[in-house]
């Protein structure tokens, strides 16, 4: 598997744990660690798309003319 194939399932991954301690941080704000108000003003969800977006776009050009094999 290629570095960019599987970086996807771990941004997957990192998006769900960061949208979690998102949510967490807006519920609760006594038993979190404060996060900046700019970290909680990029929703996760949205970030990890355009990661997503930009990873499977580099994996096809990787794999159709860097490597075609």
């Amino acid at each position: 598997m290629c570095v960019f194939c599987a970086a996807v399932p771990a941004t997957v991954a990192l998006s769900a744990a960061a949208k979690a301690k998102q949510q967490q941080a807006a519920n609760t704000e006594s038993d979190v660690k404060p996060l900046p108000k700019w970290m909680l003003a990029m929703p996760a969800e949205r970030v990890a798309a355009v990661v997503i977006v930009g990873l499977m776009a580099s994996s096809a050009v990787y794999h159709t003319r860097i490597s075609p094999v």
